[in-house]
């Protein structure tokens, strides 16, 4: 009776997760199709709010699904590509050139490992197409830059919205955001990691420098600061901290904006026992931060031999640990071969066959059908290391030429969202180390809206220059 009564229950869990799937699928599809459609008929705030909503899982309201919601967003931009390929060009378009180099090279990797029987071509289909939604820059490049300032009014106000919800879980009002049901009471400091809104930082950069936002700044610098402390993530505590200090010094700001670093000390301050608790007393390891970071140091630079651990150096020596043994054998393996330094070991699926040939000690463990299974070469806990294992040290010079174009070109700009889209990506430069914050549409999906708006700037600019020129010829 009880093992029928058990197997009854599984099956109508079963049957609930498959109509919740088919739901939220069809709702998917319904916002990509009225994105598309926005689009091409020039509703291009419109537009922008329906994909960001595909790639935020509704603005972090849509429950986790059995799909990945970014294809959805990959498949917007595809269609929208094929009506726009007419008119795409590069010619001064610095960062547009880089996203071509990028993804022609990826292609090249994919279909030679699939040429050379190293790979299926299913499988490096599925690895290519997780890189097209960087060609989104050229279908945000075409909307007018009005459109965004009044787009980015509507996502900061739906960044608020998330963010109230945020909050309210600390009162024990779950259930409503995606991953929320993990959350306890603030006195117990088990805190939902990452189910902040996806735009926190972007805002927080917004608020702490706008000049023209002085009714209630520094209440709404409090309110996206107190999601990033709330956040307990250390990583993304401490680049948030750091970055803004970078920019001060590097701009020479620093005595300008002393109101603002004393009121960031002030709230530093106040957040220390919670910082302290999350730095010194992890959840998931017991050695302190100090202790750890020599320890990564000492991985790093070879001082320490990787066979003397396995995977739960992580719950002893620390995430930081952890993270440096991994790079370091992996770095390991592609070094032994010239060939596989340059250009990786291929565009090898995680769940083909082909991922058999490797047998690496540290990897990323997830539940897969409710079992632990550690990955070979996916990762999410350090930046571009994946990437660097299928395509090379070539990808990492490709996407660092990427970088740096578009922090140039942000931090020359003269208005307070290409401030913002600068800050972000030096943060997630910063954090590399902790995360990889640039796999994936939802990760970049500001960097590459406000970086499309570029090009035209440019031209505008020189415009500008060239009618100046002539004027003062002229008198």
């Amino acid at each position: 009776m009880i093992s029928i009564t058990g197997e009854c229950t599984i099956y109508l869990h079963g049957i609930k997760v498959h109509l919740m799937t088919t739901i939220f699928f069809l709702i998917y599809t319904i916002i990509s199709l009225y994105a598309v459609y926005a689009y091409l008929s020039k509703q291009y705030v419109k537009f922008i709010v329906a994909l960001f909503f595909i790639v935020s899982g509704g603005s972090g309201f849509f429950p986790i699904v059995d799909f990945k919601e970014q294809d959805f967003g990959i498949a917007t931009i595809l269609i929208l590509l094929v009506s726009i390929i007419r008119s795409l060009n590069v010619k001064d378009d610095v960062i547009g050139k880089r996203i071509l180099w990028l993804i022609l090279y990826v292609g090249f990797i994919c279909l030679s490992t699939s040429l050379l029987d190293i790979e299926g071509f299913k499988f490096t289909l599925l690895l290519f197409r997780a890189d097209l939604f960087l060609l989104s820059y050229f279908v945000f490049k075409q909307i007018p830059f009005k459109d965004i300032k009044s787009a980015f009014r509507v996502l900061r106000i739906l960044t608020i919205i998330t963010g109230i919800f945020f909050y309210l879980q600390f009162l024990g009002i779950n259930g409503i955001l995606r991953d929320s049901d993990i959350n306890a009471g603030f006195m117990n400091l088990k805190i939902a990691r990452y189910n902040y809104p996806l735009l926190t930082q972007v805002m927080f950069f917004y608020y702490l420098f706008e000049k023209n936002s002085k009714k209630h700044r520094i209440l709404w610098i409090l309110f996206f600061a107190g999601m990033i402390v709330g956040s307990m993530g250390r990583g993304y505590m401490i680049t948030t901290v750091l970055t803004v200090l970078i920019y001060l010094m590097v701009s020479k700001r620093i005595w300008q904006y002393r109101k603002l670093v004393i009121s960031g000390a002030i709230v530093l301050a106040a957040a220390i026992p919670i910082i302290t608790y999350q730095l010194s007393n992890q959840i998931r390891a017991r050695a302190n931060v100090l202790s750890e970071l020599n320890m990564s140091k000492r991985i790093i630079e070879g001082d320490v031999s990787i066979l003397n651990y396995d995977n739960s150096v992580i719950y002893n020596e620390g995430t930081g640990a952890f993270r440096a043994l991994m790079i370091r054998e992996k770095m390991t393996y592609l070094f032994e071969n010239p060939w596989r330094t340059v250009f990786g070991v291929g565009a090898i699926h995680e769940s083909s066959p082909a991922i058999k040939k490797f047998n690496f000690i540290f990897g990323t463990t997830t539940l897969v059908n409710g079992r632990p299974m550690q990955h070979q070469i996916d990762t999410l806990d350090v930046a571009f290391l994946a990437h660097i294992m299928r395509y090379g040290l070539v990808f990492l010079v490709l996407y660092g030429l990427f970088l740096v174009s578009c922090l140039k070109q942000f931090y020359h700009q003269h208005d307070i969202i290409f401030l913002s889209a600068f800050l972000l990506l030096l943060s997630k430069i910063l954090w590399a180390f902790g995360s990889d914050q640039f796999s994936g549409f939802a990760s970049m999906f500001f960097i590459l809206l406000i970086g499309s708006q570029i090009p035209g700037r440019v031209r505008l600019a020189k415009v500008s220059d060239k009618i100046n020129d002539e004027n003062t010829v002229n008198r």
